[in-house]
């Protein structure tokens, strides 16, 4: 998938077990720092954090929206950009990976 710098970005990302069933989320909190991919690791491009990026649209159905504002993709560098999502209130432990994702970086074709 694609990011447009300049541009508004949204997707949903569903969270199941093993036989397809939805995990439910409710109450769970994460965070993600986006960075340039290269093979040494660049300082952080931003983070989204809960209220401010990320959001659980349907907990019992496993439903975690992203958005990034026009502001933000406008910081993203043209090509490939990671991220770790981290579920950060797990109490008394380290912040737990639970996915990744690489996204591609483009300018939009239209431009004002």
């Amino acid at each position: 998938m694609a990011i447009y710098q300049g541009t508004y970005y949204s997707t949903v990302f569903l969270f199941s077990d093993s036989v397809g069933d939805p995990v439910d989320i409710t109450g769970w909190e994460f965070e993600a720092d986006f960075r340039h991919f290269t093979p040494d690791p660049d300082p952080e491009i931003f983070t989204l954090t809960m209220g401010d990026g990320i959001d659980i649209i349907d907990g019992p159905a496993g439903r975690l929206g992203m958005t990034i504002s026009p502001v933000r993709t406008a910081l993203l560098p043209l090509g490939k950009v990671v991220t770790d999502f981290m579920r950060i209130d797990v109490v008394g432990a380290q912040p737990i990976r639970f996915f990744g994702a690489k996204f591609k970086v483009r300018q939009p074709v239209t431009r004002f």
